[in-house]
């Protein structure tokens, strides 16, 4: 079944509590989100994200998509370069990426992840 997961009219999935993420830095980070779609080998799933402010450590093992909904985020490599993403914007992550994911406003966001078979 298509669902439309943002914009007007939306079929809003319900999130349930994901817990806090690892690696915690700074804060109380508490994350939820509903996955919407999976495929047949659980390679690429869809769904959404949120979370409110925090910051920690990530390790990336696949690929995602974001197009953030709401909120506030600061993406930092191990080089100290950083990004910010707010609403409106959506940005790639590849796998193997290490840094921090700092949320500085609750996040909402839409994921697409993708899982190499050589992960």
């Amino acid at each position: 079944m298509i669902r439309r997961i943002a914009g007007p009219a939306a079929d809003e999935p319900i999130l349930e509590s994901w817990g806090p993420p690892s690696h915690i830095i700074a804060g109380r980070p508490m994350v939820s989100g509903a996955n919407v779609l999976a495929s047949y080998n659980g390679a690429f799933s869809v769904g959404v994200w949120q979370c409110t402010p925090g910051k920690w450590r990530v390790t990336y093992a696949q690929d995602e998509l974001s197009v953030m909904l709401a909120g506030r985020l600061l993406i930092t490599d191990p080089d100290g370069k950083s990004r910010r993403f707010g609403a409106g914007d959506s940005f790639a992550v590849p796998a193997g990426f290490r840094g921090t994911w700092e949320v500085m406003e609750t996040v909402r966001r839409i994921f697409a992840v993708h899982q190499s078979r050589a992960a």
